[in-house]
């Protein structure tokens, strides 16, 4: 039983410096721009994504690396942005 927990341990604290590794530099948000309108973009933490508020719509950010093409933005509803204020 102390195994199980003890691997769990591991796996959690693995994860969890993983997650650290790939946070977004806060001098490359600042750089950062919507590709369509050039507005300031959000970085929303819990789901990784780098969101437009004007043009509502989320960029994925992969494995550290933000994705700032329009064809893999994701469309917001006005409910997902105002959970972000």
């Amino acid at each position: 039983m102390s195994d199980i927990f003890l691997i769990t341990d591991r796996v959690n604290w693995l994860l969890f410096f993983y997650k650290e590794a790939f946070m977004l530099d806060k001098k490359l948000l600042e750089i950062l721009a919507c590709p369509i309108c050039k507005g300031e973009l959000l970085y929303d933490r819990s789901a990784d994504e780098l969101v437009c508020g004007i043009d509502k719509l989320a960029y994925p950010v992969r494995e550290g690396v933000p994705v700032m093409l329009t064809a893999e933005a994701r469309a917001m509803t006005s409910d997902e942005l105002e959970s972000l204020r």
